[in-house]
């Protein structure tokens, strides 16, 4: 069960997929609309602003703090903080700041992005919820980790449709031999968590691609991989339906074995 400090009422976050990532969207909107003036200023703004204007945008419950990105391999990350109990308690938002220890207009194609993977969190709470029972059963180890961020977030290098389905089908492979040795409920766990960080990284590089055409016509410069469709180069909508797809057969596999064992006992009886 998810903490209050991570999640919004389930009144206001029912409903279908689609009607949640609407809600999901309209929140990004909001909060850009509050911090896109600030940041396009050619000054920018500091880490602690940033941070108070923010809050201003979610319900005072919601727990989301703003932070120096420290590691080198990235401009942002949201991060989830965990409890000695492995329960999530709050994320940070973290940014790496220009030479004047700000952020400024360059950041905003990156802010909605990271904004967008908290917004889903909220109006997706299965999403954070599959996280969470993740740590709680160990299975957010190095072996696993390391394998979405080697393996399946990764932008592709392929030439037509024959290619990409050649990639399609190892990276299943991959996964199968991954999951291999794990129980019918830590597979389901594990597909469900790389389907649901994929599907949120679709939102997010659509909110990045959004936002640097926004400012790029404006004439302000934008890191040129931001006005590519990332989407495509990292094969998402055909990852997600990958995962889909071996989820719904596991599924569909373990019915089918559960009604045979059912059958057999009503047979025997």
């Amino acid at each position: 069960m998810l903490l209050n400090s991570v999640k919004l009422p389930y009144k206001v976050v029912k409903g279908s997929f689609q009607y949640r990532q609407t809600k999901s969207a309209r929140l990004t909107n909001s909060v850009m609309n509050e911090l896109y003036p600030q940041l396009i200023k050619s000054e920018g703004i500091t880490l602690s602003k940033l941070g108070r204007s923010l809050k201003k945008c979610f319900p005072d419950n919601i727990k989301l703090f703003v932070c120096k990105n420290r590691d080198s391999d990235s401009i942002a990350q949201l991060n989830r903080v965990f409890t000695a109990q492995n329960l999530i308690v709050k994320q940070s938002l973290e940014l790496k700041t220009n030479e004047n220890n700000r952020i400024d207009f360059l950041n905003i194609p990156t802010l909605a992005h990271e904004i967008r993977h908290f917004t889903d969190s909220l109006f997706h709470p299965k999403m954070l919820a599959r996280e969470q029972i993740l740590a709680q059963k160990g299975l957010d180890v190095p072996k696993y980790v390391n394998f979405y961020e080697n393996d399946v977030y990764v932008k592709e290098t392929f030439d037509g449709k024959k290619d990409c389905k050649r990639i399609i089908k190892i990276i299943k492979n991959r996964t199968n031999r991954i999951l291999r040795g794990l129980n019918v409920q830590d597979k389901i766990d594990l597909l469900q968590c790389i389907r649901y960080n994929l599907i949120s990284e679709r939102n997010a590089y659509n909110e990045t691609s959004t936002y640097a055409k926004k400012i790029y016509k404006k004439n302000f410069p934008v890191y040129e991989d931001e006005l590519n469709n990332q989407n495509k180069e990292f094969l998402m909508n055909e990852k997600i339906d990958l995962y889909e797809k071996m989820f719904f057969s596991l599924i569909k596999k373990e019915r089918g074995k559960f009604s045979a064992k059912l059958k057999s006992k009503l047979q025997t009886a």
